[in-house]
């Protein structure tokens, strides 16, 4: 079982950073130091492997929200919630980021159908959530994809751009800015897009 983790650990690194078709499952036995048959063996192929990748990511951020919906019956802050789950598991494991940012820009040519509607069933958590704030009168009407896709884009970029960041910042000292911490990234962008949907009506 623990060469089993030290493959998924290894292949979402090179997954990461090479791309689906950047990696070759000899790559992966290589930096696992296993043998390709036993990859082969616990995951039967490259395909599997990757999916089995996404999948665990997924499914952390649906079950984090799952777990937490005691606590969110209020939707200001089950929003919160939601904009947490995503900055805990991409903080968690940053190769999730990177792989999920390759598959948006490829169209998600790599990613199962059964990954798809978990991603579709997290989306409708958020959809429920701003629908339940319309009905309660704290919310105004606003497309969940848009809420989504600043929610992701937000924490990817933030997250994957610290190294560039500081080289910026070494080029460009008088922008220091560029390397400040951001003491609670999920409640400062909880309280950007707040500003966005509260209704003041």
């Amino acid at each position: 079982m623990e060469k089993k983790k030290v493959i998924l650990r290894q292949a979402k690194r090179l997954f990461a950073k090479n791309g689906y078709d950047g990696t070759t499952m000899d790559e992966i036995a290589s930096k696992s130091n296993a043998n390709k048959a036993l990859i082969y063996y616990h995951f039967k192929s490259k395909e599997n492997l990757y999916s089995c990748i996404l999948k665990d990511s997924v499914n952390a951020i649906y079950d984090y929200l799952i777990n937490k919906r005691d606590e969110s019956d209020n939707p200001l802050e089950a929003l919160k919630i939601y904009i947490e789950a995503f900055f805990v598991q991409a903080k968690k494991d940053e190769t999730f980021i990177r792989i999920l940012m390759r598959e948006i820009a490829s169209d998600g040519i790599h990613m199962s159908d059964e990954i798809m509607e978990r991603f579709l069933h997290v989306l409708k958590i958020l959809d429920n959530i701003i629908k339940q704030g319309v009905n309660e009168g704290v919310f105004v009407k606003r497309d969940a994809k848009i809420v989504h896709f600043i929610v992701i884009g937000a924490i990817s970029y933030y997250l994957s751009s610290c190294l560039l960041r500081k080289r910026l910042s070494k080029k460009f000292p008088q922008n220091e800015f560029l390397l400040r911490d951001v003491d609670n990234v999920p409640l400062e962008l909880y309280e950007i897009i707040l500003k966005g949907l509260k209704s003041y009506g």
